[in-house]
């Protein structure tokens, strides 16, 4: 079988699994597998994310042949360290685990602060939230400023350069690369990471509830006018990703006061315009499964969550979202083969009628230590034999 037809079989099956199609031959896989290929194939996470980007097509390849995954979820190669890195540091780091998020000036915004992102979000960021985050740029030297974001540009232009080449060598291999033509971004979940920091959020939720509302607002109207407009709607199931941070840790009535209005906005905005959007649920988010019943039912949202009951996911879940994921990280590194045999086959039986439903990994594989090769391995097998309909 050629490139061309590999790719071909391996997206229209993805693509079925997505549709509920009663024809689809069986349940794909798509796993993230991001560090811990780069570690698996001899290479380091500072030449992958900061000196060597181009070796993404090479690692993905490898793990592509060796493997035979359907597709992966996405390549994890869109942090651009490099360039943050001219302007002393970022949001993510690099450690002995991948790429982290760090709390290097994570907080750098006050509470009175929340009127500036509703009056002038992008004006607030480039005068007051840039030179908080990077000194260099509050440093009274005009010229080393201008010289660190010149440098910090070209490393930017050059680093996603070579990520959306590595992308496109991928899929020219046979290897679809699902969900990487973009981000959602939650404001909530925005103001967190890159403004309050965790415990700065969660007592403005408390404290300060109207202001951040209001806020959230704002930049909820900036994304959908400025960032998701943008997004072209893909036929085939290729689509744009979307990491939550701060859901988990809401109380219910919290989840749904502050975090589901936006939240489905967002996913609505995704299901009228036909985008295809990957939402990484982290933490266990069967609290929310009655406030979630609210959604629409629609082919578009893919749902992996990190922990639960993944029978009880796709009872709940199914007709709003397409479930994927559902195999233990720990399980993958501590497990016996046999075990894993065992987990993907109840996991099938329990997931799989009706399609819309893909195996995954419950989180992100990061680092070597997160998964034996031979485990993942039978997981793959066991779901190419057992998975069939």
């Amino acid at each position: 079988m050629n490139r061309r037809d590999m790719y071909n079989e391996r997206i229209n099956r993805i693509k079925k699994s997505l549709d509920r199609d009663s024809t689809l031959d069986r349940v794909p896989v798509v796993p993230k597998l991001y560090g811990w290929l780069v570690e698996y194939y001899g290479y380091s996470f500072e030449e992958f994310y900061q000196t060597k980007p181009e070796i993404a097509a090479e690692i993905y390849k490898r793990g592509f042949d060796e493997f035979d995954y359907d597709g992966v979820f996405n390549l994890n190669n869109v942090t651009p360290l490099a360039a943050t890195a001219e302007l002393g540091g970022g949001l993510y780091t690099l450690s002995d685990k991948g790429i982290q998020a760090s709390n290097l000036n994570a907080h750098v915004m006050q509470v009175e602060d929340y009127p500036e992102i509703t009056k002038d979000f992008i004006g607030f960021c480039r005068d007051e939230i840039f030179p908080r985050k990077f000194e260099m740029l509050s440093n009274g030297n005009t010229q080393e400023a201008f010289e660190a974001l010149k440098v910090s540009y070209e490393k930017f232009i050059w680093y996603m350069g070579s990520a959306i080449n590595s992308h496109k060598q991928i899929e020219e291999y046979g290897c679809p690369v699902m969900w990487g033509k973009g981000g959602l971004l939650h404001p909530i979940d925005w103001i967190m990471d890159y403004f309050r920091d965790f415990s700065g959020m969660m007592g403005d939720l408390r404290r300060k509830a109207e202001d951040v509302k209001q806020a959230a607002d704002s930049l909820q109207n900036y994304f959908e006018q400025n960032v998701y407009k943008k997004f072209q709607p893909f036929e085939d199931g290729h689509g744009v990703f979307w990491p939550m941070h701060i859901a988990p840790f809401l109380k219910p009535k919290d989840f749904e006061k502050f975090f589901y209005p936006y939240f489905k906005r967002t996913l609505e905005f995704c299901i009228d315009n036909k985008i295809y959007a990957a939402l990484c649920l982290e933490g266990n988010w069967e609290p929310y499964y009655d406030i979630l019943q609210d959604l629409p039912d629609n082919k578009y949202i893919i749902g992996s969550m990190e922990k639960g009951d993944y029978k009880k996911f796709k009872e709940s879940l199914g007709k709003k979202m397409v479930i994927c994921g559902g195999i233990p990280s720990n399980l993958l590194a501590f497990g016996s083969k046999q075990e894993c045999i065992d987990h993907t086959k109840k996991l099938i039986d329990d997931c799989a009628d009706g399609g819309g439903f893909i195996v995954d990994t419950d989180v992100s594989l990061l680092s070597l230590s997160d998964a034996k090769a031979d485990n993942l391995k039978a997981v793959i097998e066991t779901v190419k034999e057992y998975g069939k309909y």
